[in-house]
């Protein structure tokens, strides 16, 4: 049983279906929430109630209401697996509530800034945290900086089981991966800005690059703008920017993808998720072989820079960072998407992975192996 904080979020999805076609039987009970309606359901789920988006507090209600819930559509011995702590803790009531040891697996997307200081709260939170991953089968993480820099060296959790599924594109799903030929303004660099828009350091710095650019540079955004604000008054006053609304994925990619020279794939800044994320955007990029903008000394960054793939930033010297996109030349463009010919797809897409996974999961329940 899959327990996720919203029903509509695609990522979920991809977990459930890969892990039922790697031979799980998986079904899904989630929370509702408006602020994801627009996105599309893709299959048979369980509700859990309506909660409301940001309101933490509000929700440990409705997360005691739905313990028993999921007593009753689960049997004893389910695997219960789990997107995020709030779910983890929900999962670890049942099981307490069973009175018969549930495996339970956290599923990790990305570390919440509040898990991450030193207030009292950060503080709590951590300590809650290493309570349950201590009962925990499994802790899934998409990237190995979770695991070294976050559950290891800050959360000390050694003794931990871990298992990395990285947030690659599912082939079966994807339309073809040749795109229809770009035919491209001299002199001018057309920049996607594509998915969850919620970084606004990003948004800033892209209006000023455009800004900048004075026609060199084009800046087409496209997704739900859940940390921007302003961004249809911004585009309205920006000529070179573009903001076309929210998108189907994967229906949508091809037409969008054929649209841009580059691809921004810089995490929402300022936030240690930043230093340790595989951002979706990079395999979306790289299936469909667009060069790249990322961060300097991330995940992204380092695997842009050793593929030779695109250009590297650094947002905190926003200055030479508009110097460095600005002096972009169309050869550097032909070598970096040149370069994708050396690079397999499957560094982008699902290959394996789910099996590992669900093998990773049979292993840790019988003990057997580290």
């Amino acid at each position: 049983m899959m327990l996720a904080p919203v029903a509509t979020e695609a990522d979920f999805w991809a977990h459930h279906n890969g892990l039922r076609r790697a031979g799980a039987a998986v079904s899904l009970m989630a929370f509702e929430r408006t602020h994801y309606e627009d996105k599309r359901r893709d299959g048979c789920w369980e509700s859990l109630g309506k909660v409301e988006h940001g309101r933490y507090l509000a929700r440990i209600p409705k997360l005691l209401a739905a313990v028993p819930k999921v007593l009753r559509e689960t049997r004893a011995g389910d695997a219960l697996y789990c997107f995020g702590l709030d779910m983890l803790g929900l999962g670890w009531a049942v099981s307490v509530l069973r009175r018969r040891t549930c495996p339970l697996v956290l599923a990790t997307r990305d570390i919440h800034s509040v898990l991450v200081g030193s207030s009292g709260r950060a503080r709590l939170l951590r300590a809650l945290e290493r309570f349950l991953v201590k009962r925990t089968l499994l802790v899934v993480c998409t990237s190995d900086y979770y695991v070294k820099k976050y559950y290891l060296e800050q959360q000390g959790l050694s003794d931990a089981r871990y298992a990395i599924l990285e947030n690659k594109l599912d082939a079966e799903k994807l339309p073809s991966r040749e795109l229809p030929p770009r035919e491209r303004t001299d002199g001018v660099l057309t920049i996607g800005y594509f998915g969850l828009l919620r970084c606004p350091t990003s948004w800033d710095f892209l209006r000023r690059l455009a800004e900048t650019g004075a026609g060199r540079i084009r800046v087409v955004a496209a997704g739900l703008p859940t940390g921007i604000e302003d961004i249809e008054s911004d585009v309205a006053a920006g000529p070179y920017l573009e903001y076309r609304g929210p998108y189907l994925s994967p229906d949508d990619l091809p037409d969008l993808y054929s649209r841009v020279d580059l691809v921004w794939t810089i995490y929402p800044y300022g936030v240690p998720n930043q230093q340790w994320a595989r951002t979706n955007r990079y395999y979306v990029a790289g299936y469909f072989r667009r060069p790249m903008i990322a961060q300097r000394n991330t995940p992204d960054g380092y695997e842009v820079e050793r593929s030779g793939i695109g250009v590297l930033i650094d947002l905190d010297s926003p200055d030479e960072a508009i110097a460095a996109v600005l002096g972009i030349t169309g050869t550097q463009l032909g070598q970096w998407e040149n370069n994708y010919d050396a690079i397999d797809v499957a560094r982008f897409t699902i290959t394996n992975d789910y099996e590992r996974v669900l093998e990773e999961m049979c292993d840790a329940e019988r003990g057997v192996g580290r």
